[in-house]
């Protein structure tokens, strides 16, 4: 049967494909099978309100909220929704909490900036459009609107100031429009993707599993040129999948990462790991190997490949790699470990009791009991 997150991937490939519209079945359709599906309804909202449909950004930002009361992004777009359709009051409560959550979006400040300069409010609409140029330099909006309150505030040599630097702005788009427009659109697609990346690492670190997966699921969704970033977002994904133990979405995602980033040493590492998991060691097998190939030093990779080699009864090749993760990291302790069991295997004794005694000083827990067990044999 079809997941809903299989549903929402199939979304997600469509919106990089630059058919947004052709998205929304599937996602209604992982909404249908998960209703509580925040990931589906958060980029849902962004669809609908590219087509300026509002009331059902709206709907769907609050029941992303409902989940998860502190996505900045979310409180934004229903904000920006509100404005829309003539909320001024409503927006500015939810476009506040948004600054409050994140102040690294320029686009809030202005959004906020217009409805405090709607308001004659124009000490606050000049600090918010100020605030949104700290950010950004290159929307002629934040000068133009930023100008039009320093002019209501009888501040002309200011707001003349901020016209010339929008007049600027049209004046190199009208040199090349569609390269200026493209560079652009793709330079603030590029940082929001960033932004939304570092919090994402944030909410890993503190086990918000679900808030990561929100803001990851919209780096993927956004046209992001950069191949370093999109490969980053899948794999940190597929991390995410793993903790969650969804395996089959992890394996999914890792194979992502190295179709977008063939040399992505850690995404290989990953699939390896999650393989063994499934049954399937050769693939497994394969994956650390090339791991390896992509970088010699990977430690853990020989350590795993070590593993597979002992499980498959390839002793020699198994010793080989245990040898490369202690020559790499002289304090693996499970590596101690399990070059003493090789040696033991291979009729060494007295090599696998040193090996056990080391990794018994490293802290593992089985160590000094082999040692003890077996050094009789020896002394």
């Amino acid at each position: 049967m079809l997941t809903a997150q299989f549903y929402l991937h199939n979304a997600l490939r469509k919106i990089k494909r630059n058919t947004p519209e052709s998205a929304l079945p599937d996602l209604a359709k992982a909404i249908s099978l998960n209703p509580n599906f925040v990931d589906a309804y958060s980029v849902r909202a962004r669809i609908y309100y590219n087509q300026k449909d509002y009331i059902k950004t709206i709907a769907d930002c609050s029941n992303v909220l409902e989940a998860h009361p502190r996505s900045a992004d979310s409180y934004a777009l229903r904000g920006k929704s509100k404005y829309a359709i003539g909320k001024p009051e409503e927006a500015l409560a939810d476009l506040n909490k948004a600054v409050l959550l994140d102040e690294s979006n320029a686009d809030t400040f202005y959004q906020r900036g217009l409805i405090y300069k709607e308001q004659e409010k124009y000490a606050d609409a000049i600090l918010n459009f100020s605030e949104a140029l700290d950010l950004d330099t290159s929307d002629k909006r934040f000068f133009y609107h930023r100008a039009v309150a320093y002019y209501a505030m009888g501040k002309k040599q200011e707001a003349y100031m901020d016209w010339g630097k929008a007049n600027e702005i049209d004046f190199l788009k009208s040199q090349n429009t569609e390269a200026w427009a493209n560079d652009t659109e793709a330079l603030q697609n590029q940082h929001q993707a960033k932004k939304m990346m570092a919090l994402a690492h944030n909410q890993v670190k503190a086990q918000q599993y679900d808030d990561a997966l929100l803001l990851i699921n919209q780096v993927i969704a956004i046209s992001v040129t950069s191949v370093e970033i999109q490969a980053e977002a899948y794999y940190q994904r597929g991390r995410i999948y793993m903790k969650k133990k969804m395996y089959e979405d992890a394996m999914r995602d890792f194979e992502a990462t190295i179709r977008i980033e063939p040399d992505f040493a850690l995404a290989y590492f990953e699939i390896g790991v999650v393989a063994s998991m499934q049954g399937d060691d050769e693939k497994s097998l394969l994956a650390y190997s090339q791991a390896i190939a992509f970088n010699e030093g990977y430690v853990a990779a020989y350590y795993f490949r070590g593993r597979l080699y002992a499980k498959k009864e390839l002793y020699t090749e198994a010793l080989a790699d245990f040898s490369t993760t202690i020559a790499l990291n002289d304090t693996y302790a499970p590596a101690y470990f399990e070059r003493g069991v090789m040696y033991y295997t291979l009729g060494n004794p007295k090599m696998a009791c040193i090996e056990w005694l080391k990794a018994a000083k490293l802290g593992h827990p089985q160590a000094a009991g082999l040692y003890e067990k077996y050094k009789v044999l020896i002394f």
